[in-house]
């Protein structure tokens, strides 16, 4: 049966948010052997909602729009690791302590 949820992730039940943090442990834990190479890059944050890649809005954290883990948005993360200008492996803290992640499903 799948977690119950509303259209919000305040009203997420225990259950559900419990199902969240064992999902995000199972990936992060199965990505570990993939962050040993400087060429693999990561950004893996705690939001509810995911593809913030594909709007605007939640892509550029100089527009203040994008989650970010230590200060740096899903733009100059991905940058940052394409033009090899910094080695990226951002990982989040667990669901639901990012506060710059926005409630969008």
């Amino acid at each position: 049966m799948a977690p119950t949820t509303s259209s919000t992730p305040a009203a997420t039940t225990s259950s559900a948010s419990d199902q969240c943090v064992d999902f995000r442990n199972q990936m992060v834990a199965s990505v570990k052997g993939f962050t040993s190479s400087k060429r693999n890059g990561l950004f893996i944050n705690s939001c509810f909602a995911h593809c913030q890649s594909e709007l605007p809005g939640t892509w550029n954290h100089a527009a203040g729009g994008s989650p970010a883990i230590q200060n740096k948005g899903i733009a100059k993360s991905v940058g940052d690791w394409k033009f090899s200008r910094a080695e990226v492996k951002a990982i989040d803290c667990p669901y639901p302590c990012d506060k710059t992640c926005h409630d969008i499903i």
